[in-house]
């Protein structure tokens, strides 16, 4: 989790949410996404160790993460009390990267991962009764999952996929090591249906960490996300 500076009237777009000078960038050595996220950890006002009632600022990605991680057992005990069940690891982490805001480039980045994280909008989306917005379901090695959708060409399609891999082989210590780590590779897919054109992920080259996320085949995260901003009407289908 990143940190960045509070915003006292709420994001108003993404040139709004500053970077703090001690929030770590990524990627990884393998060329993962990180940070995911990025919150609030800008003199943030909680809690301290002096005593048991003692509040003071503090400032740091050590005042972020718990921000998120506060943020993160909120939303599970409000989908607890909504369907008496938690989200899995997979779905919350999904759920919280596919509402938040969009921070720094358009898209991912290696500075605010994948944007400033949003708790009222993901517990808008769990708490929608029309259509189960949270779907886990699973796969076999070389199987695909299918879900056909309808857009009214109003508003962007917006699909994020999530999954908790199997513990990876981490290179021996050396500078920079550059092998892949990632185990299963999901692929994301979104096809309309029209004409068979299809949308593909975002990805980002670890080689050029300053670059703006393009659309490709993501070989190296756990978490893919297709967005068309301006779709015809018409049926897609998701493709996993």
């Amino acid at each position: 989790v990143g940190a960045v500076r509070d915003m006292p009237l709420g994001y108003t777009g993404r040139e709004n949410v500053k970077i703090t000078s001690y929030s770590a960038f990524g990627p990884t050595d393998d060329g993962r996404i990180k940070p995911d996220l990025v919150a609030n950890g800008d003199r943030l006002y909680s809690s301290y160790s002096a005593g048991d009632d003692d509040y003071r600022n503090s400032s740091g990605t050590s005042m972020s993460a718990p921000n998120a991680s506060g943020s993160l057992a909120l939303i599970q005990q409000h989908h607890k009390e909504l369907f008496d069940t938690c989200l899995t690891a997979a779905s919350l982490k999904g759920l919280v990267l596919h509402t938040a805001d969009d921070a720094g480039k358009s898209g991912p980045d290696y500075k605010y991962g994948w944007g400033l994280l949003n708790t009222f909008s993901a517990v808008e989306l769990i708490s929608d009764d029309e259509f189960d917005r949270v779907q886990e379901e699973r796969i076999s090695d070389g199987g695909e999952y299918r879900l056909r959708l309808y857009s009214n060409g109003e508003e962007a399609i917006k699909i994020t996929a999530c999954w908790t891999d199997r513990e990876g082989v981490v290179s021996v210590p050396a500078l920079d090591p550059v092998n892949r780590i990632l185990v299963n590779d999901l692929d994301l897919r979104l096809v309309r249906l029209l004409d068979g054109y299809e949308i593909r992920p975002f990805i980002l080259d670890p080689l050029n960490p300053d670059n703006e996320a393009i659309r490709g085949d993501n070989i190296l995260d756990n978490v893919e996300q297709v967005l068309e901003e301006t779709p015809l009407k018409g049926f897609y289908e998701v493709i996993v």
